[in-house]
């Protein structure tokens, strides 16, 4: 899934990263994304603009018990 991450320019976030996007709490509703951001920003821009792919993060499989 693709993603796009604008993050400003003085917001912490590290240049080189992970993040996890949640939009539930089920088995399929996070992905995991690796990102890194641009060494400068655009000229007078607020924003840093980076994109991304967002891979699903799947719970394991509940293994039926007898």
């Amino acid at each position: 899934m693709p993603f796009l991450i604008n993050a400003p320019i003085d917001c912490g976030l590290q240049p080189k990263g992970e993040l996890i996007a949640k939009w539930g709490d089920g088995s399929g509703q996070r992905c995991r994304i690796n990102y890194q951001l641009p060494e400068q920003a655009e000229k007078d821009a607020p924003f840093m603009r980076a994109s991304a792919t967002c891979r699903a993060v799947l719970d394991k499989p509940q293994i039926a018990q007898n």
